[in-house]
């Protein structure tokens, strides 16, 4: 885990971000899932939380029809990910 998300770990934090750029996972039983690589995260405070953290693209960001270079806030809980 990163160690300043490491800090917050379980807690809902407000985060900016800007996407980076999108690629693919294997699932589990081998069809791909859309993935979205997010950099430059800060906390609301503007402190620097990680350079970078790839996201499965579920409904909410699938909606936004985001592009390379948007910029985005939310609210996420940080916890511990392999």
């Amino acid at each position: 885990m990163r160690e300043e998300l490491k800090k917050m770990n379980g807690s809902r934090i407000t985060v900016t971000a800007e996407v980076g750029r999108f690629g693919t996972k294997k699932a589990y039983k081998g069809y791909s899932i859309e993935t979205v690589c997010l950099i430059d995260l800060k906390d609301a405070l503007g402190n620097n939380l990680c350079d970078h953290l790839w996201m499965v693209v579920g409904k909410q960001f699938k909606s936004l029809n985001l592009a390379v270079g948007d910029k985005l806030k939310f609210t996420a809980r940080a916890k511990k990910y392999t």
